[in-house]
């Protein structure tokens, strides 16, 4: 069973921290790519780090963060690095697991 697109978002919206929302409604709008892109960097960096800390130069978004941003990795401490590749990780497994209605373990997994 899919859900429409409205109830996507619903879904997605009430799984974010509030202070989000008003830029992802923006975004969900598709009047604003820069709120998209926005909204995707937060999301994909865990709510937690702005998307000026992006460490992913692979991503097809990073040469379009804002003007002012390095465009470059930034000079982190190898204990940093290993503490934001472990919150990447948590987020996209939580983020795997609230798409597809899976936790590990469950008979779907």
């Amino acid at each position: 069973m899919s859900m429409s697109r409205d109830s996507a978002i619903q879904a997605k919206l009430a799984r974010m921290p509030a202070n989000f929302r008003r830029n992802y409604r923006e975004a969900m709008t598709g009047k604003s790519r820069a709120a998209a892109m926005d909204a995707y960097c937060w999301e994909c960096l865990g709510w937690e780090c702005p998307p000026a800390d992006c460490t992913s130069p692979a991503c097809p978004l990073y040469s379009f963060r804002p003007a002012g941003m390095p465009h470059s990795s930034p000079e982190l401490t190898p204990e940093q690095r290993e503490a934001v590749g472990k919150r990447l990780v948590q987020s996209r497994k939580h983020y795997n697991e609230t798409q597809t209605g899976t936790t590990p373990g469950s008979a779907n997994a």
